[in-house]
């Protein structure tokens, strides 16, 4: 078969991952409503592993790169999901120890003040 002929199988897989994928976004995104620590539990119920990431915002060039930096680390770890604000952001990785490794490299370039945490609740000014 041709790729032209492989067209429709494609385009019929794509539209049943999409399906699938929003699916799964209806299901997690009101878990974000819920107070803590019932938002981190539902999130890891499910099989995802939050990161939360306070980092304010970006002032500088640095900041931006750090902040794509930590957006590309996540990506590379196998966060597929983020979900934040203005000054945070929320991972979520499909291991505990995906979103440990991901904390833990990322914790190793940010600003000192920036403030990550093995949940979903973003944590502003205090001790990380």
């Amino acid at each position: 078969m041709s790729d032209h002929e492989h067209q429709p199988e494609r385009a019929a897989a794509l539209a049943e991952a999409r399906a699938e994928a929003d699916a799964r976004l209806r299901e997690i995104l009101p878990l974000f409503a819920l107070p803590e620590p019932a938002r981190t539990d539902e999130l890891r119920a499910r099989g995802l592993h939050p990161v939360a990431v306070v980092h304010g915002g970006p002032e500088s060039d640095d900041d931006v790169r750090r902040f794509a930096a930590v957006s590309a680390l996540a990506h590379t770890l196998g966060s597929a999901f983020r979900s934040g604000g203005n000054d945070y952001d929320v991972y979520l990785f499909p291991t505990p120890n995906d979103a440990g490794r991901f904390a833990a490299r990322a914790s190793e370039f940010v600003d000192p003040w920036w403030r990550i945490t093995l949940d979903a609740t973003p944590r502003f000014g205090g001790a990380r």
